[in-house]
């Protein structure tokens, strides 16, 4: 008797439609596209939201967590008047998603 393996690869999607937008000078809401459930490929878990700013030299580098049926989070004490980079990936059980594209954000001034 012989056995065999059969190997189906599964799209590696991520998050698209990325947007980003000012609440206040220092929260923005970022809003994404979930990722089609026959793409997951595992035991979904969530979504992880980075952002990034490198002004000055210093690195800011922060992610923030969100459960399997939320497609946006609000992100507050950031800096006005600053340019962030956010990137949207899924996380499963056991491995991480791809990103999604890198949206480029500044804040609003101060005030505003």
């Amino acid at each position: 008797m012989t056995t065999s393996r059969i190997s189906v690869k599964i799209a590696d999607a991520s998050p698209a439609n990325v947007t980003v937008v000012n609440v206040t000078s220092s929260c923005v809401r970022i809003k994404w596209a979930a990722v089609p459930l026959e793409q997951i490929g595992g035991i979904f878990k969530g979504y992880i939201v980075t952002y990034i700013t490198d002004g000055y030299s210093l690195m800011l580098y922060e992610e923030y967590e969100t459960n399997n049926f939320t497609h946006e989070a609000e992100i507050c004490q950031l800096q006005s008047f600053t340019t962030y980079k956010f990137y949207v990936r899924r996380f499963l059980l056991n491995k991480m998603g791809n990103w999604s594209k890198v949206q480029y954000f500044t804040t609003a001034e101060q005030g505003t």
